[in-house]
């Protein structure tokens, strides 16, 4: 079986306008809520990753200072997630095999969750390979290069959902072992229920 080269795309464009102030700078434990996720990817066995940064770009640079990674800048935003999808996939390697793609405020993701996606892939080849719990897909969400094109045609904040519809026989659902992976930090009490999961959750080295 022949290892895949997979990009992952952290999308960490938005504007946080639930929050009230740049969620993905935000402290948890030791690190802040991007770099959690960003470091999931950096210890896979993802071939790179790209950070698509758009509303609070300075912020979300500042947090990613030195790291191994390369940081697409989105001037446009606020056209929706496809937009950032896009972003990420025009700027990833070209002889990438898929593409995973991953939200920058969902700290608790883990590295083990991420090579079971792209264990999956390797075995399938499936066109997209997603997490789910209790059967219910969520993210993150791998998709085979062959869709990739298919994605770069969509617009607004659909993200990647219409492709997925069209491709629903050729999807292969990962289950979930921890609930609390699924966690988007999008409002002051996700933010709260994170700091108390991160207690429990987080390696106590990193905490």
């Amino acid at each position: 079986m022949l290892t895949p080269i997979v990009s992952a795309i952290v999308l960490a464009a938005g504007s946080a306008s639930r929050m009230g102030e740049p969620k993905l700078a935000l402290p948890l434990g030791t690190r802040s809520v991007i770099q959690w996720v960003v470091d999931a990817a950096l210890r896979s066995s993802v071939a790179e990753t790209l950070v698509v940064v758009g509303h609070d770009e300075d912020v979300v640079r500042k947090q990613l200072e030195g790291l191994p990674l390369t940081i697409v800048s989105n001037r446009d935003y606020a056209a929706g997630m496809s937009s950032s999808l896009g972003a990420g996939i025009r700027a990833m390697r070209a002889d990438s095999d898929a593409a995973i793609f991953l939200l920058g405020d969902q700290p608790f993701i883990s590295v083990e969750m991420l090579d079971r996606l792209i264990r999956r892939f390797a075995e399938t080849r499936a066109r997209v390979v997603r997490a789910a719990l209790n059967g219910h897909p969520c993210h993150p969400v791998l998709f085979s290069a062959v869709l990739l094109p298919e994605i770069l045609d969509e617009s607004g904040d659909v993200g990647g959902r219409e492709v997925i519809k069209r491709h629903l026989t050729g999807q292969v659902l990962v289950p979930m072992e921890n609930q609390w992976e699924t966690l988007d930090v999008d409002t002051p009490s996700d933010y709260a229920a994170a700091l108390s999961l991160s207690t429990v959750t987080m390696d106590p080295a990193d905490t």
